[in-house]
């Protein structure tokens, strides 16, 4: 009788020890595997709502399919179309109404859903006729927008989402590292955007406005995206600043070209120090040659009025575009603010990086450029990185990686002042 409770005290005692060994291990293995600085369990995976990512646009024309049977649902949640598995049914917006397989339906707004959560095919018709298929993971909201088309909205949960951006965004080639600080940032970017777009019907679009997303991608660097996302799983870049914790809005681009700039253009949520700017990097110099440093690009002040106008009707009240020239700059000499001059005394001003946006991504590739206006032609020369150049340098990101930087030191490199944190 009195042995008893010796062996049973015992055998508690090492199974205790044992616990606590495991847990302690677990706890290292956590930080360690993303360098997190501090971890918190206040949310779980299952507090999150699902991104909402616009994956089309003022559509008129498309059709969708899954292994297994489709619904749509009406706003009260009740089914009142069903397909079979592998059946297309096809969707087309005319005048503000909706057809599902050539019958008009009184709705503005319906999911889409499979069966046993299968992804679902997304197929939007072209002048070429029907594009390939994309398979997404989730569910779609689609609703009529002001165009009297059709807005697509893919509902997927977070981490899924992520491992789509990832595989992406990523070069195939990129380091197992650069593949973490893309998970980490791609993380704490759509969580940040849900966060101030909570009224609005979508937290991101599927392109470069936000973050490239293009659904489900099972190759060889889909399986290193999904990867990635699961080893960083929960994990965010934060900055805090003695009275308020907030998640960093971590934006990133190609290649910066050599020098960040500060995120403070887009407005105060911004001006915070991690996204100061002013980060010089030497490490993209491994990028291609078109993403490191581009050719001079000549385009007619007729063809930039076009495409300007195309964005924004209003601005055809300038009557034409006589001119234009540079009215702000970064403190490293970097083109801020763009004037384009019409006719008479009329002017407009915008950031410069949406007017390369408007003119087109793959014309003008940065914002760092030197502009000389030549009679009818603006020539951009000595142009300079990839992308916005805000935060993070992804071909920065990479040539760190190579040397041994861990994903938490780049992202602390391009995101100055910022910590790691899991989120949930």
């Amino acid at each position: 009788m009195s042995k008893t409770p010796r062996v049973n005290a015992s055998l508690r005692f090492h199974r205790t020890a044992t616990l606590l060994r495991c847990a302690i291990a677990w706890l290292i293995i956590c930080l360690s595997a993303a360098d997190a600085k501090t971890l918190t369990t206040s949310k779980t995976k299952s507090d999150l709502r699902g991104v909402r990512v616009l994956v089309g646009r003022n559509v008129d024309d498309f059709k969708l399919r899954s292994v297994s049977a489709v619904t749509l649902e009406d706003a009260d949640g009740k089914i009142f179309y069903r397909t079979t598995p592998n059946q297309w049914v096809r969707i087309r917006a005319n005048s503000g109404k909706i057809f599902i397989d050539g019958v008009a339906y009184r709705v503005n707004a319906f999911m889409v859903r499979s069966f046993s959560d299968a992804p679902l095919e997304l197929s939007k018709r072209n002048k070429d006729g029907w594009a390939d298929g994309i398979l997404y993971p989730g569910a779609f909201r689609c609703f009529v927008s002001s165009a009297k088309k059709i807005h697509i909205v893919n509902f997927v949960e977070v981490e899924t989402y992520v491992a789509g951006v990832v595989a992406r965004e990523v070069w195939p080639t990129f380091a197992t590292q650069a593949y973490r600080a893309q998970a980490i940032a791609a993380r704490s970017f759509v969580l940040c955007q849900m966060q101030f777009r909570q009224s609005k019907e979508w937290d991101v679009t599927n392109g470069q406005g936000s973050q490239v997303y293009g659904g489900l991608r099972e190759d060889r660097t889909g399986r290193l995206a999904t990867q990635a996302t699961k080893y960083t799983e929960g994990i965010v870049c934060i900055y805090d600043d003695g009275e308020k914790t907030e998640i960093v809005r971590t934006y990133y681009s190609a290649a910066c070209g050599g020098m960040t700039q500060s995120a403070a253009i887009f407005g105060p949520a911004d001006d915070i120090p991690p996204l100061a700017g002013g980060v010089a990097c030497d490490y993209c110099n491994i990028a291609p040659q078109n993403n490191y440093r581009w050719k001079t690009v000549r385009l007619r002040k007729q063809e930039i009025f076009r495409l300007i106008t195309a964005r924004h009707k209003s601005l055809q009240s300038l009557g034409q575009l006589r001119n234009l020239s540079i009215v702000k700059r970064s403190a490293e000499g970097r083109p801020v603010t763009i004037r384009l001059h019409g006719n008479g005394d009329q002017h407009h001003d915008m950031l410069v990086e949406k007017f390369r946006l408007w003119l087109g991504g793959n014309k003008l590739r940065s914002s760092d450029f030197k502009m000389r206006v030549v009679g009818d032609t603006v020539a951009f020369e000595n142009g300079r990185g990839y992308g916005h150049g805000l935060g993070l340098c992804q071909w920065g990101m990479e040539g760190q990686a190579r040397e041994g930087k861990s994903a938490a030191e780049i992202l602390r490199f391009y995101f100055p002042g910022s910590q790691l944190q899991r989120a949930y």
